[in-house]
C-alpha cells in the first residue's frame, strides 16, 4: 500500500475511486467500506483510495477523543484489507476553516478522483 502524507504536489493515481473518512477505529463497518470501494475500483479500472486527516480533526482542534487504533495500526488494517492507496492529510485548525467549495477543488487538483463514495454511518 502506498501512504501519501505530502500533498503539495497532486498524486498520481489510476482512476481513483475515493472514500473520505476519519476512522478513528477500523471496524468492521469501515472494512464493509473498504470491501465496498474495491469492489468499485476493480469495476472502473482504478485505484482504491482512503482519504483520512492526521491527526484526528477534533485533535488538532483541541479537543479530547478516543481512538480505537493508533495510526500504524489503521495503516496495518487499511493494507490487510486491500486498500492500495492511503493519503493522511495533514490537519489543522487553519485547514478546518477551509470552505467546503474550496475543499473539492483541493480534493479534485490533488487526486482527480474518477469516482467519490460515500457511505452513512449512523451513530
Amino acid at each position: 500500500m502506498q501512504v501519501f502524507t505530502d500533498i503539495s504536489s497532486p498524486l498520481s493515481l489510476k482512476r481513483p475511486v475515493i472514500t473520505i473518512g476519519t476512522f478513528d477505529g477500523v471496524h468492521l463497518g469501515h472494512k464493509a467500506i473498504m470491501a465496498e470501494l474495491i469492489k468499485q475500483a476493480g469495476i472502473t479500472g482504478g485505484d482504491a483510495v482512503v482519504l483520512t486527516f492526521d491527526p484526528h480533526p477534533r485533535i488538532a482542534l483541541g479537543q479530547q477523543v478516543y481512538l480505537l487504533n493508533t495510526r500504524a495500526e489503521k495503516r496495518r488494517i487499511f493494507e490487510d484489507t486491500g486498500i492500495s492507496n492511503l493519503v493522511e492529510i495533514p490537519f489543522t485548525a487553519e485547514f478546518s476553516k477551509l470552505p467546503a467549495e474550496d475543499f473539492i477543488e483541493f480534493l479534485v487538483n490533488l487526486i482527480k478522483p474518477e469516482m467519490i463514495r460515500t457511505f452513512f454511518q449512523a451513530g
